[in-house]
């Protein structure tokens, strides 16, 4: 069954379709060159829908944001206080289950240990309004840490 009524000019996203799928052939340069574009300009429209959707979330959720901006700041060392602060204070035990932290073992998760490594929780979560400062800094087990936000979270979808 021929889709095609007459042949389609070459340089188009047709004429590559009518190459490729009707007469069974390479296409030729102009039509890769014409689908190599249209799909170029589809990555560009698909881009711009996804960056405005970005930014109408953005604005709808001004808490999150400030709360990721809270996150950067810590990780960037903008913050009040630091590890060896919040070690010299609170300890190396972990402060959710009580046991030592080992503080050479590595924090990427997967490497071999990294469930005893150390994370430096927040008691009060920043994207729940916790402040970022050595007051509402424990140390923590990765796992713990990990396995406490898991469970702030499941909290929060049954509360809705």
């Amino acid at each position: 069954m021929n889709r095609f009524r007459t042949k389609p000019e070459c340089g188009t996203k047709s004429g590559y379709d009518y190459h490729v799928r009707q007469v069974k052939e390479a296409p030729c340069q102009e039509c890769s060159n014409a689908l190599k574009t249209h799909w170029q300009e589809q990555r560009k429209i698909r881009s711009q829908e996804i960056n405005a959707y970005r930014q109408a979330w953005r604005a709808m959720h001004p808490e999150i944001q400030k709360a990721r901006q809270n996150i950067q700041a810590r990780k960037h060392g903008k913050g009040d206080w630091t590890t060896a602060e919040a070690l010299e204070i609170y300890g190396t035990d972990c402060h959710i289950c009580g046991t030592a932290i080992d503080l050479k073992a590595p924090t990427k998760v997967g490497a071999n240990g990294w469930e005893l490594a150390l994370h430096l929780d927040h008691v009060i979560p920043l994207s729940k309004g916790g402040a970022d400062t050595l007051g509402n800094i424990r140390p923590a087990h990765a796992k713990c840490n990990i396995r406490k936000w898991a469970t702030v979270k499941l909290e929060e979808l049954n509360e809705q």
